[in-house]
């Protein structure tokens, strides 16, 4: 449980900062940006937003079958869903919960009410050194303002320990995601979220989301897995959890 409190203690820490440090940032954009965003339409299968099927190479289709069948029958386990593990990336994005991005000077913080996540974006900066930074779960990302868009690359996954989506798709360490987030108007956050992953796909490929703005939603801290949390059944797609 002591994880637990900790991680619930580090996203109280971020929002706090998120309220008084909220203006401090240098970048005129980041302020579009700031508040909570929730999906408008629950998708718990990653797909490309061109409509085409996933380029699978046949080692990434072999593992995904190789997956799901197992979740299905209950010899793999799901330890987002069993341990309250974060979900990682891009999976993270693709939550029917609520997530909150907060914006203080030389980084851009995402924080996740599922799972209690939260990603840290270094605004300007280089990659850390994988020699010398283990994997982690929503992994190693920088970002800069390309205008109005927030561009994010993201490497160093702890891939043997994540999903992409809900349903088990699988990645490799050479997982590589660039994102871009803009607004299409005050109230809506688009993201491109494109995936590279030469191990699982014959080649890169792009997923979009929308995400609704709801500054009236406070997200919640106090719940784990298995836990009654909130009723998320106005979302399209997703009835309760």
């Amino acid at each position: 449980m002591m994880h637990h409190a900790i991680a619930a203690g580090g996203l109280l820490a971020l929002t706090l900062i998120a309220s008084s440090a909220k203006g401090a940032s240098t970048d005129a954009h980041s302020h579009d940006l700031a508040g909570v965003w929730w999906t408008r339409t629950y998708q718990p299968r990653l797909l490309p937003a061109d409509g085409q099927p996933l380029p699978f190479t046949a080692e990434g289709r072999a593992r995904y079958e190789t997956v799901t069948a197992g979740l299905k029958a209950g010899s793999v386990r799901d330890d987002a869903v069993y341990l309250c593990l974060p979900e990682g990336m891009p999976r993270a994005m693709t939550s029917a919960y609520p997530f909150q991005i907060i914006v203080t000077p030389g980084q851009i913080t995402f924080a996740h009410e599922a799972n209690r996540a939260y990603r840290i974006v270094s605004l300007d900066q280089e990659h850390a050194d994988p020699k010398k930074w283990d994997p982690s779960y929503m992994g190693d990302a920088v970002g800069h303002w390309d205008r109005d868009t927030l561009v994010i690359d993201s490497t160093n996954f702890k891939a043997d320990r994540i999903y992409l989506d809900a349903t088990g798709l699988p990645a490799s360490d050479q997982l590589h995601l660039i994102e871009h987030l803009r607004l299409v108007d005050g109230n809506r956050l688009e993201e491109l979220i494109t995936i590279d992953d030469p191990v699982i796909f014959t080649k890169r490929w792009t997923a979009r989301f929308i995400f609704a703005r709801h500054d009236e939603v406070q997200l919640k801290t106090d719940w784990v897995c298995g836990e009654k949390h909130r009723d998320v059944s106005a979302t399209s797609g997703r009835a309760t959890k």
